[in-house]
């Protein structure tokens, strides 16, 4: 069974990377490169393979945490270096039928040594077996943006990554970030409170406040919003001399539900040893379980 192609789904995403055109455009259409990215977070590609010339195949098996192998095909339908690649892809299913099948148009613009991305991947064919695939199809592509901008910054040793299913609307959890007496109430570890002297969630906005420790210490945070996307991304940085880092959090939706990709970016050169990482993880978990908390008691 297919559906008329007016009411099939489509997702685009624009994204800006700090990597020039060439590196960019070569993480999408270079196999080996491809394969470190591709999938959803936690999950590898023991096997991409990728004819990069029109009508050339793509051959993708993603392994997830539990083991199970998903394969995905697909045609190259414009490779146009360095500015456009598409391809059509499908995913057959365990008899080898094809379960549904998207147009992926691929667009890069350079903007000086970086370049922006726009992704639109539409739904061309659909069966009824495929329903749960198409509605993870925003939240698998985000987490595949995510990590190819791991990739391309080479942070991925020093950064701390949670993956989040939450029971609420990206547009409400957006909300939970760039509303002051809301995020108040569950930034920071357990036991914390704030007590927050500017908050101006827009590009370039500054944010000062002071989180109270359960022991009575205070400590003074002044933060600064580099992106915001409603509802779906914001980007803030700690731009302290001594613990400088990015918190990158994006929201992308999965039925009623959305998938928070919380990101904690180190500069170069911090030393992330286990026990920090630990401690870390330890911090960002609890925060976001008091995130978590607040979304259940105000919505």
């Amino acid at each position: 069974m297919s559906a008329k192609s007016a009411a099939l789904p489509k997702v685009v995403f624009t994204r800006l990377f700090d990597a020039p055109r060439a590196t960019v455009w070569r993480a999408w259409t270079d196999a080996k490169h491809l394969a470190k990215w591709w999938g959803p977070i936690g999950w590898t590609a023991p096997v991409c393979r990728l004819d990069a010339r029109v009508g050339g195949r793509i051959h993708v098996v993603m392994r997830g945490p539990d083991g199970e192998e998903h394969p995905m095909e697909g045609t190259v339908t414009v490779l146009d270096a360095p500015r456009r690649f598409a391809f059509v892809s499908s995913v057959p299913d365990k008899a080898g039928a094809t379960m549904f099948e998207v147009e992926n148009s691929v667009l890069f613009a350079a903007r000086r040594r970086k370049t922006l991305v726009t992704l639109t991947a539409r739904v061309t064919r659909i069966t009824p077996v495929a329903a749960p695939y198409i509605a993870g199809m925003e939240a698998g592509w985000c987490q595949s943006l995510e990590k190819l901008d791991s990739t391309l910054s080479g942070s991925a040793k020093r950064e701390i990554v949670s993956v989040r299913c939450l029971e609420a609307s990206p547009a409400q959890v957006y909300r939970a970030w760039t509303t002051s007496k809301i995020i108040t109430r569950w930034w920071g570890p357990k036991g914390f409170t704030n007590t927050i002297s500017r908050f101006e969630p827009r590009a370039g906005g500054r944010w000062n406040l002071v989180m109270h420790g359960p022991d009575g210490k205070d400590f003074p945070n002044a933060w600064r919003f580099l992106e915001l996307e409603r509802p779906r991304r914001i980007v803030l940085e700690h731009p302290s001399k001594g613990h400088h880092f990015r918190i990158l959090a994006t929201f992308s939706g999965m039925g009623p539900r959305t998938i928070l990709i919380f990101r904690q970016v180190f500069g170069e050169g911090t030393a992330m040893n286990p026990k920090f990482r630990a401690f870390l993880q330890q911090a960002n978990d609890q925060m976001l379980d008091r995130m978590e908390t607040e979304l259940a008691r105000i919505l």
